[in-house]
């Protein structure tokens, strides 16, 4: 398939109907959420990324990033028979409304090292 495999929400990877189930899915200039999650694992296939001229700033909000095989590659191996309850749990309390950078930066750190659900807020407000 080019870019999603036809009828599959890019979004959420669930079908929309009946989809395609592809082979190899060749995402045109990023990758989008709905191909990594698992209702659309039976769908894509292997997931290839083609480079497109599309202009760094895009004309729409970026809720979520992903990250690329370089950062991955950084990650520890996992056992495919694992599961996510198999892993680390973070919670962060930190920061306020107004100043989130510790917040975050403390959630990136604790998925870099290998959490694997991170729950954060600001501060007080969040208990």
């Amino acid at each position: 398939s080019i870019d999603v495999p036809s009828v599959l929400n890019s979004d959420t990877g669930k079908p929309m109907g009946d989809s395609v189930k592809a082979n190899e899915t060749i995402a045109l200039g990023f990758l989008k959420k709905g191909l990594l999650t698992a209702e659309a694992a039976d769908f894509v296939g292997r997931i290839n990324l083609a480079t497109i001229q599309i202009p760094r700033l895009l004309p729409f909000p970026v809720d979520s990033f992903l990250y690329t095989r370089e950062d991955t590659s950084r990650l520890p191996i996992r056992k495919k028979s694992s599961h996510k309850g198999d892993f680390g749990h973070v919670w962060i309390l930190a920061g306020t409304e107004e100043k989130q950078g510790a917040c975050i930066l403390s959630a990136l750190g604790a998925l870099k090292s290998g959490a694997i659900n991170c729950g954060s807020g600001p501060g007080p407000s969040s208990i």
